[in-house]
């Protein structure tokens, strides 16, 4: 499993600003595969040039790409994907091309699972996958240059973003091919026969032709279970000891519950921070658990494995826990890491914090959490 975490961590490399993941689903398309997902699925039409032949949207960016005719059934991989909160009042979104078959990626992706993936396989990934269009929606607490400072972060230059559109009160800024200034573009990205002319011609029309972007006002996401909710459930821990909700949160008087999922690169680079923030709790009779929200069951060897090796990675002690039914009733999340927050006789209080944190920030509000208790 250590070549898999390698792999985890390399393909979220350019997310190492982000501080949340994303809980909508890619929407995909390519020549050997239409359909992405049991209720998600792109129909490429070949009747005349104004009918699409790449169409796909996300609502929680409120970002839309139709294409062409001539893009349907693309030699290479389009993926539009998103949702994620780099900031209160700041989302991003991609629209990315794999430079491979269906095939390929669907073979790469199963060994990265699967653990069995090299370092040379990862690297001929990471050579081919490249984003087309980056996406900033803003909301109207944010400035243009709230945009661009976010930006720069993940390193993409200022001149770079350009105003693409607005809806409501939110405003949509993109980077068109952001790896050109990131990297020797050249040199380190590859493409195999026929694929660049493909990517050249999906370049061009996203940048003469803006009729193939679409805005609209994003759909809110949840914020969170309502403080006083109670909670109550039955599990495992990820060695398949059970736990009873009430014997977790009465030894306590809070427990910080951290939803996290394997694929999520904020999850994982908050970790260290969490084992720290763990021990620091103890004066304070107060403790952090992780529920792990892509491992169903302890018996789920594959996903226990992988989970392990990142606890393992990140040093951390502290328990955590399989999914249970009821999951997303007691902790809802529309994004990874979310954290909730649960006194002595298992009720929620204050907000969920939803993304990434240091460790100071999250003992902050857990101590203008305790001030409020009786």
């Amino acid at each position: 499993m250590k070549k898999k975490l390698i792999s985890l961590l390399l393909a979220l490399a350019l997310l190492a600003a982000f501080t949340a993941c994303s809980a909508e689903t890619p929407q995909t398309q390519s020549a050997s595969s239409q359909t992405i997902s049991s209720d998600v699925s792109i129909e490429p039409s070949s009747s005349g040039p104004e009918e699409p032949g790449f169409s796909a949207e996300l609502k929680l960016s409120g970002v839309g790409i139709t294409l062409p005719v001539r893009f349907a059934g693309s030699k290479g991989i389009l993926q539009l994907s998103g949702g994620v909160e780099i900031g209160p009042g700041l989302n991003f979104s991609d629209f990315k091309y794999y430079a491979m078959t269906q095939e390929k990626y669907d073979e790469l992706i199963a060994k990265d699972r699967a653990g069995t993936i090299t370092e040379e396989e990862v690297a001929w990934f990471m050579a081919r996958n490249i984003d087309l269009l980056v996406f900033f929606t803003a909301d109207g607490t944010k400035s243009e240059s709230d945009v661009i400072a976010a930006a720069e972060q993940m390193t993409i230059p200022a001149q770079q973003i350009r105003k693409l559109g607005s809806a409501g009160d939110y405003t949509f800024y993109g980077a068109l091919n952001p790896l050109a200034s990131m990297i020797d573009f050249e040199k380190e990205i590859v493409f195999d026969e026929g694929y660049r002319e493909e990517f050249d011609a999906l370049l061009k029309i996203l940048e003469e032709d803006s009729s193939v972007l679409r805005f609209f006002e994003p759909e809110a996401s949840s914020s969170g279970a309502a403080a006083g909710s109670a909670v109550s459930f039955e599990t495992t821990d990820l060695d398949g000891n059970s736990v009873r909700s009430e014997d977790l949160f009465k030894e306590h008087t809070l427990t910080m519950v951290n939803l996290w999922g394997t694929y999520c690169g904020p999850c994982i680079g908050e970790m260290p921070d969490l084992e720290q923030l763990n021990r620091k709790l103890e004066s304070k009779n107060c403790a952090i658990i992780g529920i792990v929200i892509d491992v169903p069951s302890a018996q789920n060897a594959e996903m226990v494995s992988a989970a392990k090796e990142i606890l393992s990675a990140t040093g951390v002690t502290y328990p955590n826990l399989c999914v249970f039914n009821g999951l997303d009733s007691v902790f809802p999340a529309q994004f990874v890491p979310t954290s909730y927050f649960v006194d002595s006789d298992g009720r929620i209080v204050g907000e969920a914090a939803i993304g990434a944190r240091g460790a100071e920030d999250y003992e902050k509000l857990i101590d203008e959490i305790l001030a409020t208790l009786p």
